[in-house]
């Protein structure tokens, strides 16, 4: 068995076993840069949670990456899909910097996860929230981006929405997911009856 801890831990300057997992998640702030001992050379600040990660790392500890992934908040799934686990400092350790232990278990930066927590959701309306921002997250950690850490929203384009459209009415149609909009106004293509064509491949 492995800990699993939130940043806070490390950051209230907590003991932990080196084979703790942290978890980042804290989407905020402008921390780091040259004045920070170790700091990659060129590298600019970032946000707690993606500096705290790279801490992490750095000093023997494996991490799982929620920063900016929490699905409480009231933000769009393009918000979700411009981050990456990978972000900030982070970047620099790559795949390979992944060891292995006398005892199996894999340290290093793991991957990432959203979370949600349950103050203002019960059963009736985490559909919504979890879908489809939770799909924009997934495809930014499985789909293996052609450059690491954050994109730009402008070049979130029109085939990646699309593909999540796709997904989330398959979602809806094969499970009866309940899904917010892809986007707050309304009147998009995404709010139009699926054709015959759409209907027969998200039934495949």
């Amino acid at each position: 068995r492995r800990p699993i801890v939130w940043q806070d831990a490390l950051e209230q300057g907590l003991k932990l076993p080196k084979d703790a997992v942290l978890q980042p998640w804290k989407c905020w702030g402008e921390v780091g840069g040259p004045v920070m001992r170790g700091w990659p050379k060129g590298e600019p600040q970032g946000t707690l949670g993606h500096v705290l990660a790279y801490i992490g790392v750095a000093n023997g500890y494996s991490v799982v990456q929620s920063t900016c992934w929490y699905l409480d908040w009231d933000s769009n799934w393009d918000d979700f899909y411009e981050h990456a686990a990978d972000e900030g400092p982070l970047r620099r350790f790559s795949d390979a910097a992944l060891t292995k232990r006398k005892d199996g278990s894999v340290h290093g930066h793991l991957g990432g996860e959203v979370a949600l927590w349950t103050e203002r959701i019960d059963f009736t309306t985490s559909g919504c929230r979890l879908w489809p921002r939770a799909a924009a997250a997934a495809e930014r950690l499985w789909s293996m981006p052609k450059e690491k850490g954050a994109i730009q929203k402008k070049d979130i384009g029109s085939a990646i929405r699309a593909r999540l459209l796709r997904h989330t009415r398959r979602l809806q149609r094969l499970f009866g997911a309940a899904a917010r909009p892809l986007s707050q106004q309304g009147g998009g293509a995404e709010d139009a009856p699926m054709s015959a064509a759409e209907l027969g491949d998200v039934a495949s």
